[in-house]
């Protein structure tokens, strides 16, 4: 059975009675393109996701015609609340929880004179940022790279990641042993990378989907983007470089897998 939830209230219950719930599709997609002089066809320019839409739909019951009234004011008031935005949890059937943070564009009743006991209702969910997330994490695991001079490969290789879009992962360099004066990580694949110059006296912290390079809560100059991993089996080749004299660090990569 279905399962949906906003902020922990389940909507595939007895009272709300829970039609469809139609979260499947990806969000729009835009892709900017420029014409190309004096011959046919078009360039990709830049490629998105927008927000995304979810579309619900139910039948509301009520014991009396009071107590529908009720009832009517408490669904009227869950997706009219303060904080605007709120978690719409959705578990499909022997499936796994996936986490939208939604905001309620439009809740209506399509009430008739014969909806005494029960009225239908129809609710439009926007997601700003286009996909949905697994509430467990994945932990990519980079332990023992050792180095020693300027701009040393420590690290090139490939590894899968989880989910239907590509993720944005905290990374945590920690350096082990040796000196160390700059870290580089290259997302060879996509493009991106991002390099931050830094003695590694405490572990530097880059959260790339906050945009935030920090080392013991202090923001550090960097170069770059913040690498936006793609997904699939094999799909990201990653390179680590480090500069320094005979060095050891540990690289973590966490992330929550993304869903359009």
């Amino acid at each position: 059975m279905l399962s949906v939830k906003f902020d922990n209230n389940e909507l595939g219950n007895a009272t709300y009675c829970l039609e469809y719930c139609k979260h499947q599709s990806a969000p729009d997609r835009e892709i900017e393109l420029q014409n190309l002089p004096d011959r046919d066809g078009e360039i990709r320019l830049s490629t998105h996701f927008r927000s995304k839409r979810i579309r619900l739909k139910g039948v509301l019951v009520g014991t009396s015609p009071s107590d529908l009234q009720s009832k009517v004011d408490t669904f009227k008031a869950l997706f009219n609340n303060d904080h605007i935005v709120g978690n719409l949890d959705i578990t499909p059937s022997s499936g796994t929880l996936r986490r939208y943070e939604a905001i309620c564009a439009y809740h209506y009743f399509n009430q008739e004179s014969y909806n005494v006991n029960y009225v239908p209702w129809e609710i439009e969910f926007i997601v700003p940022d286009g996909y949905g997330y697994s509430t467990s994490a994945e932990t990519i695991e980079l332990d023992g790279l050792e180095g020693n001079g300027d701009n040393q490969k420590i690290y090139d290789d490939t590894q899968t990641i989880v989910g239907s879009r590509g993720c944005l992962p905290t990374i945590t360099i920690t350096k082990q042993a040796g000196t160390v004066s700059a870290v580089s990580i290259y997302i060879t694949n996509a493009y991106n990378y991002i390099y931050v110059a830094n003695n590694l006296a405490n572990p530097i912290i880059i959260d790339c989907d906050e945009m935030t390079c920090q080392s013991d809560e202090t923001d550090l100059d960097f170069d770059g983007i913040f690498p936006d991993f793609y997904t699939g089996t094999d799909a990201n080749e990653i390179q680590i470089y480090a500069s320094g004299v005979n060095f050891t660090v540990d690289v973590d990569i966490a992330y929550y897998p993304l869903y359009l």
